[in-house]
């Protein structure tokens, strides 16, 4: 007798496919992964869907569907993967996600979510990669996402959120790699204690209305290759630690009231690929020479106090690069 064989796999992604997704979905019991990313489909996601408790991948990222968040995404309790991103769904986050505790990743970015991010999302405690960039989302972030031990990355780029970071927010944030919050509406100084979330390899918080002072102890991030801070009401001096940071690809802290001299360890992280410096008070002289950024793609120190003349290798050893300078002779001063 020949046994039954059962496909667990519906993967029809890529496929330019348009139309609705059909309820008799839901009669596929036996389903784990559904993927129907990348293609046209419009309409609401069938509840029937909800009966597909075998489910651990859910991918419906990059269509036109539309409507309220749905309440029966927490009662599929094996899933572990679950991205909804680029679509056009609307409404708030239904606290049931929360009920996921097998999550893993979760992608929501690109919709037009609105209301608060919910403190139950602190619960899913398997979570790694939490993605909410670009909705309509308002609110503090709730403290218990900064208590989850999972995360490699955090990401609510482009919201309305408000309120300030908890001080401690890395005291049990052992993995996370990654922390996207630029474009919001943050405030409060930047935590010192950033330096132990040891694995960080991007901060992202440009944007916003975070004060204070740059956290000296940035410096002892070893694997930091993205540091944007700019946009935001920052002051002080940009601490000499940075020149620490020899992975550092990226560092953006243009628009601030940042003072002082550029410190001179920044031009020894040979890694740099991008500086920008502009609009702050910076003074002193720019160096005459760079030879360690032979990296170096754009490099702007627009609006400063800076004085000298530009470095005599900006043309001669260095690769193609965008330069925006006003530095000002001597004899103005």
């Amino acid at each position: 007798m020949m046994a039954k064989t059962w496909c667990h796999l519906l993967n029809i992604s890529y496929m330019g496919l348009s139309g609705t997704i059909p309820p008799q979905l839901g009669n596929l019991s036996f389903l784990v992964s559904l993927d129907f990313s990348f293609n046209l489909f419009t309409g609401v996601l069938p509840q029937q869907l909800s009966f597909l408790h075998r489910l651990k991948f859910i991918s419906f990222g990059v269509n036109k569907l539309s409507g309220g968040m749905m309440l029966w995404l927490g009662y599929l309790p094996k899933l572990e993967h679950l991205s909804l991103r680029n679509n056009n769904f609307t409404g708030f986050i239904p606290s049931s996600v929360s009920n996921l505790t097998n999550l893993q990743f979760l992608d929501f970015s690109s919709n037009s979510l609105q209301g608060d991010i919910p403190q139950e999302l602190g619960r899913l405690q398997n979570l790694k990669n939490l993605y909410m960039e670009y909705n309509h989302l308002s609110g503090h972030i709730p403290s218990s996402i900064f208590n989850m031990s999972a995360p490699k990355a955090i990401a609510f780029t482009g919201n309305e959120l408000v309120g300030s970071l908890p001080s401690d927010m890395c005291s049990y944030l052992p993995l996370l790699q990654g922390i996207h919050l630029s474009s919001n509406k943050l405030s409060g100084e930047i935590p010192s204690n950033l330096s132990e979330c040891s694995q960080l390899q991007l901060i992202s918080l440009s944007y916003n209305s975070f004060s204070g002072q740059v956290p000296r102890e940035i410096g002892n991030l070893n694997f930091l290759h993205t540091l944007y801070l700019g946009g935001n009401n920052l002051n002080g001096v940009i601490p000499f630690e940075i020149g620490n940071l020899q992975n550092l690809a990226q560092f953006g802290i243009e628009r601030n009231q940042i003072t002082g001299t550029i410190p001179p360890s920044i031009f020894n992280i040979s890694s740099l690929q991008v500086l920008l410096l502009n609009q702050n008070h910076l003074s002193g002289s720019f160096p005459k020479y760079m030879g360690n950024l032979t990296k170096l793609k754009q490099l702007d120190i627009l609006n400063n106090k800076l004085t000298g003349g530009l470095p005599i290798n900006l043309d001669h050893g260095l690769p193609a690069i965008e330069v925006l300078v006003n530095l000002r002779p001597v004899s103005e001063f």
